[in-house]
């Protein structure tokens, strides 16, 4: 006992615990982070510039680790009036300030990959998803004194937390049905209907609602979606008109085998999203880009809960209005085309919702 206890207060001895890794610097991951996403030399110069003054500001310096988790966790609003209002001490530029946003989320870029590592998702779409990221920081000088959106934050967010992968051209994350409406299938025919939750008639081909409350179908007709129903929430990060029917049959076949794995007790029971590439009005404007047709032939569509104004900001950037049009400056021939549709006071942007059912996925090509 003696000689043991002797051995034990050896202090020479080494260790039976594994040695502790050096501190891991936070604040200067994130250059790194952003160099393995390859971001352009304009925003690295950014980033550089605004961690050196946060490392000469105690107060910022410790703002910023205070931050740290924000973005991951609070709503998207949330986060950002929680940012700003720390912020305000500190008498950041706009710019400054959507610079600080963009270290934020690169601080939580590390743990992301380790969690979606940690539950098999494979490497390559972590880094497919890690690079819109790239390509959205890529618009910084571009998007002037636009500032960061909360769509934008709100599916970066979404990655951090583990729940959003890319998949081919287009992104997904498992969420509950949101629009207010029940589908209901016919059980001999299979045909789809649709009503508002106070009984109103959806048409599922244009998206509009019809007039008054129609009577309550038989018994032939069985609910096959409502809200809160587990459906794939999907998203076209790129040009709608590089993507085809096929593309999206595999992301979508993709996405169910990934969900499948990381949700074993979650059937989804399709794929829906909201765009205003949906707007059966466009698909004269986008004759030669069969994506858009192929979408909207694919898709039933429904009543968007985004409005002109609100997609007027999500295409042209957070600060442009309607009126603003007349003298903005196209930066995609899509965004040239809106405009000249938009310019026309008698014309009204009208996005759509859009679900595919799995009866109808598993008819897709190339799905099974």
């Amino acid at each position: 006992y003696l000689r043991i206890a002797s051995e034990l207060q050896d202090v020479g001895r080494p260790s039976a615990l594994p040695m502790p890794g050096p501190l891991v610097d936070e604040i200067g991951r994130t250059l790194e982070t952003a160099k393995m996403l390859q971001m352009p030399e304009a925003v690295m110069v950014h980033l550089e510039t605004m961690l050196a003054r946060i490392r000469g500001d105690a107060a910022l310096l410790a703002t910023m680790k205070s931050l740290g988790g924000q973005l991951a966790t609070a709503p998207p609003s949330v986060a950002i009036d929680e940012v700003g209002q720390r912020l305000e001490a500190a008498r950041l530029t706009r710019e400054e300030k959507r610079v600080f946003h963009l270290l934020l989320a690169l601080m939580e870029v590390p743990d992301a990959i380790a969690r979606a590592e940690a539950r098999g998702v494979h490497a390559d779409i972590i880094l497919a998803t890690l690079s819109d990221v790239a390509i959205w920081a890529g618009h910084f000088d571009r998007l002037g004194t636009a500032g960061i959106t909360l769509e934008i934050l709100g599916w970066c967010q979404r990655f951090l937390r583990g729940e959003l992968f890319r998949l081919g051209p287009l992104q997904f994350d498992l969420r509950p049905f949101a629009c207010p409406m029940r589908v209901y299938r016919h059980d001999k025919t299979r045909a789809l209907r649709a009503r508002t939750l106070d009984g109103r008639p959806v048409d599922l081909t244009t998206g509009l609602i019809g007039e008054g409350i129609q009577p309550a179908l038989d018994t032939r007709w069985q609910v096959a979606l409502e809200p809160g129903s587990p459906m794939l929430d999907m998203r076209i990060p790129g040009a709608a008109g590089m993507v085809t029917l096929r593309d999206v049959a595999n992301a979508m076949r993709e996405a169910h085998h990934l969900f499948r794995r990381l949700a074993p007790e979650t059937i989804p029971l399709g794929v829906c999203g909201e765009s205003w590439r949906l707007d059966p009005q466009l698909l004269a404007m986008f004759a030669n880009e069969p994506g858009v047709h192929d979408l909207q032939r694919a898709c039933a569509l429904y009543p968007s809960s985004l409005d002109e104004a609100a997609t007027i900001r999500r295409i042209f950037g957070p600060d442009v209005e309607r009126a603003d049009l007349s003298t903005h400056q196209a930066r995609t021939p899509a965004q040239e085309k809106l405009m000249r549709f938009l310019v026309d006071p008698a014309h009204t942007l009208l996005p759509r919702g859009g679900f595919v059912l799995r009866e109808e996925l598993e008819r897709m090509p190339d799905w099974s």
